[in-house]
């Protein structure tokens, strides 16, 4: 068989070598199944009412752009933020800082564009004599604590039965009695 020849299934050959296989793979005649699924659409923060939700305030204002996402199997909210990175290089510098990084603009730059962070350029600024301040920023995700439904629902609370109320209502005479017997009156006086 030659690399660029086309196989033909359908020949009387290859179906028997393709029933054989099916034996020894232990196939069945109807064939294997494929699931089709929709793909889902992602649940998005802009969607949902939050009034509903007790929320950290530090992180309440990223909710409405954040979507729910499955991490470990476990359903998590996702934000994604814009993180900045400023710095200030010299415009003619060479070599490399005591901290391993570029001295020079556009080593600098070429360093971070094109490194693992995923930075891009923002801003190239002057700063002072001979320096550049550089603006870097990136997309980053953060997990976002969960959101805990407030309960809105006030419990019911049933009304008492008759049983109920005629032992209250046995109670209070008793009590009352209690008090009336043991009090001292004083019966007053007609002139």
């Amino acid at each position: 068989m030659e690399p660029d020849e086309k196989i033909d299934f359908e020949t009387p050959e290859m179906k028997e070598k393709i029933e054989q296989l099916k034996a020894k793979l232990d196939i069945p005649e109807e064939g294997v199944e494929r699931q089709s699924y929709e793909e889902e659409k992602p649940i998005k923060g802009s969607e949902i009412d939050w009034s509903d939700y007790e929320l950290d305030s530090n992180y309440e204002h990223f909710y409405p752009r954040a979507e729910l996402k499955i991490i470990d199997e476990t359903p998590t909210w996702i934000a994604q933020l814009d993180e900045f990175h400023t710095t200030s290089v010299a415009w003619n510098g060479k070599g490399v800082r005591e901290d391993g990084t570029p001295k020079g603009v556009g080593e600098y730059i070429t360093w971070m564009v094109n490194g693992v962070g995923g930075w891009k350029l923002v801003s190239v600024l002057p700063n002072g004599v001979g320096l550049a301040a550089l603006i870097f920023q990136r997309k980053v995700s953060v997990s976002l604590p969960d959101p805990k439904l407030i309960d809105t629902e006030k419990p019911i609370v049933e009304p008492p039965k008759d049983e109920e109320l005629k032992e209250i209502e046995d109670k209070a005479l008793n009590w009352m009695v209690e008090r009336i017997e043991g009090a001292d009156f004083e019966t007053p006086e007609t002139t």
